[in-house]
């Protein structure tokens, strides 16, 4: 039940914190490609 618990509060909280990453890094555009591979690996996260 704590582990539910944790992942439904840590889901949210993940998602804003990649929204405003990726924010912040569409700024550089060269950054681009490094917000493309976190979005993946954090969507990778996620799935698991």
């Amino acid at each position: 039940m704590n582990t539910q618990a944790k992942t439904i509060e840590g889901k949210p909280f993940l998602l804003v914190g990649v929204i405003v990453l990726t924010m912040f890094l569409m700024k550089n555009s060269r950054s681009l490609l490094i917000s493309v591979s976190l979005l993946t690996a954090i969507s990778t996260y996620l799935m698991w």
